[in-house]
């Protein structure tokens, strides 16, 4: 059963003893950008084989901003690139991006119009029954308000949530059917769900203790149809959830400047 202050308990106890190692990652994060910089200058064909790399690296730099220094605001910068990154990668690497479960939470995360209205425009070309590509056009269909959309993704989500790694993300579909239904407490029991079920997700081990990237997507979708939620926990960042764009993004990288 959810029990969300012993989480906050447990996860303050676990980020406490991994700060000093969050820090040596850091620095080694730093130096391996810079050392990516290098060779795309002298190299600059080899961008679309570094996207992974510079992804995992953003990610850092966003859990560094966002729970270490406090900065929640300001590590939306960080959740653009990785969104912008995503995309280069999937446009020029004919990849599907609705490959991977966590892609669409980027933007919508970041708050960054352009990027998310980029987002709203993609179609698998691949992965047309998966679960990952019903929760990404899931995502589209409740910030353009499409219900009919919404429903038959709902369906394509609850088919695939019953075994497999899926099943410990199937709080994602009740989410969505309150989101279909306006029902709130349906949206915050999806997201509870998602949150007890969070250690069984296989997130990435320095990703895991910082945030629950597909809850807070969801409790911040709630913000596109005014349902205000009243659910709180230390894997959603409550700065992270109003919509919020900051008044300026930075590209840093030259290659997704052309894009």
């Amino acid at each position: 059963m959810f029990n969300k202050y012993q989480y906050n308990d447990n996860f303050k106890i676990r980020r406490f003893l991994m700060r000093t190692h969050f820090d040596i990652i850091y620095k080694e994060t730093i130096e391996r950008e810079l050392r990516i910089k290098s060779l795309l200058i002298e190299q600059p064909s080899r961008a679309l084989g570094k996207c992974l790399s510079l992804k995992g690296i953003n990610e850092i730099y966003f859990l560094k901003e966002a729970v270490l220094d406090n900065k929640v605001l300001e590590s939306k910068q960080f959740l653009y690139v990785i969104g912008l990154l995503n995309s280069y990668y999937a446009e020029f690497g004919n990849r599907d991006i609705f490959e991977v479960l966590n892609t669409f939470t980027f933007p919508v995360l970041s708050d960054n119009v352009e990027l998310i209205n980029r987002y709203m425009n993609y179609k698998p070309t691949i992965y047309k029954d998966t679960f990952a590509t019903y929760f990404g056009k899931s995502i589209q269909a409740v910030i353009s308000k499409d219900d009919e959309t919404l429903s038959m993704n709902i369906k394509g989500l609850q088919k695939h949530s019953k075994g497999g790694w899926e099943k410990h993300f199937s709080g994602i579909v009740t989410a969505f059917k309150g989101f279909l239904y306006g029902d709130k407490l349906l949206i915050e029991n999806g997201i509870e769900e998602l949150l007890d079920k969070h250690n069984k997700q296989e997130h990435p081990t320095f990703v895991k203790d910082f945030i629950n990237y597909e809850a807070t997507t969801i409790n911040k979708l709630s913000n596109y149809i005014n349902i205000p939620l009243n659910i709180n926990h230390i894997l959603m960042p409550k700065e992270l959830l109003p919509i919020k764009p900051l008044d300026n993004y930075e590209i840093p990288y030259d290659f997704l400047k052309v894009n």
